[in-house]
């Protein structure tokens, strides 16, 4: 018997190594996504929702910060343009009242982490997403991915979808649910920022109203407003 326990402990010794290495290279990666690059870099943004493709222009000199460009491919009207700045400044707001909820760095829970694929390239890690609160049973239906790349140690990307239907409160049921953020350096060593976000989710709400609903979203033309990059 004590010959099979040390046998054991042998056995899983490296792999709680490698256990604390994973995590210390998903902390690393973790460190680097933040919001910094709204205040220094300028990018247009591309969306795409129900067939309705939207292009503008983001830039933190201006009043308003978003500048609306075309509504599929011809020039918006300046009623098009008030409402669209009016949507981006209420989706700041929310986001900034939700922040510790829409941090990525709170949303991994690095106890819940497992490497489920290492290759030359990448490894890619599951854990359990921290949606915050108390409601365990949502969580437990919700799952999350990392692909961490090896030559750049950033993140390539980060997905949550759910499991099982998830029912976040009274009268609202969601079948499928799925998100991912798309990550890239800037050039010279600059910030690590979103290159694309992706939103599916199928609903019923009050099991009258349907929800449907699919939004990608592609950033380019990151550039430097001090030209230090």
């Amino acid at each position: 018997m004590l010959a099979q326990v040390l046998g054991l402990c042998i056995a899983i010794t490296p792999l709680i190594a490698a256990g604390t290495d994973y995590e210390e290279i998903l902390q690393k990666a973790l460190v680097e996504l933040n919001s910094d690059y709204l205040e220094d870099w300028t990018f247009n943004e591309m969306r795409i929702s129900k067939g309705v493709v939207t292009e503008a222009h983001y830039d933190p000199r201006l009043n308003d910060k978003w500048r609306l460009q075309s509504i599929q491919g011809k020039a918006p009207t300046p009623e098009e343009r008030k409402k669209f700045v009016q949507k981006k400044i209420k989706e700041t707001r929310g986001a900034a009242n939700q922040g510790q909820r829409r941090d990525l760095k709170s949303l991994v829970s690095l106890n819940s982490l497992n490497l489920v694929r290492e290759s030359k390239e990448y490894w890619l890690f599951e854990f359990i997403p921290n949606v915050g609160g108390d409601d365990n049973q949502l969580m437990a239906s919700l799952h999350g991915e990392i692909k961490i790349s090896k030559k750049s140690s950033i993140i390539e990307y980060i997905d949550v979808s759910n499991e099982d239907i998830l029912k976040p409160r009274f009268g609202f049921r969601v079948d499928k649910f799925f998100s991912r953020i798309e990550y890239m350096r800037l050039q010279n060593l600059g910030p690590i920022v979103p290159s694309r976000i992706e939103f599916r989710m199928k609903a019923k709400a009050l099991g009258m109203v349907d929800v449907d609903e699919k939004i990608v979203l592609t950033y380019t033309n990151y550039e430097s407003i001090d030209k230090t990059y």
